[in-house]
């Protein structure tokens, strides 16, 4: 596991795609068949880190993303459907 802190003057993704790799080649030397998941904010949503993810076995990704008023309008209903669902349970 990683975790770094940073000033947000510094892209996350520039530091980001050198040191998720170390850590997915340690991993893989360690316990070579489990799954990996890469969890990162918006700023890690970027297509070379996606495309390393996509492309190497067993890795996977969450990044968030930032507000973006035209795909909320288009999950408007979507979202209602979510929130109703939360709150019955």
């Amino acid at each position: 596991m990683l975790a770094r802190l940073q000033t947000s003057d510094v892209d996350p993704a520039q530091e980001g795609m050198d040191a998720i790799q170390q850590v997915v080649r340690k991993l893989r030397r360690a316990v070579p068949k489990t799954r990996i998941i890469i969890r990162g904010d918006s700023g890690f949503s970027n297509n070379e880190l996606m495309d390393f993810c996509e492309t190497t076995p067993l890795v996977d990704y969450i990044f968030g993303q930032a507000q973006n008023s035209r795909l909320e309008k288009l999950i408007e209903t979507e979202m209602a459907e979510a929130k109703a669902a939360f709150e019955e349970n």
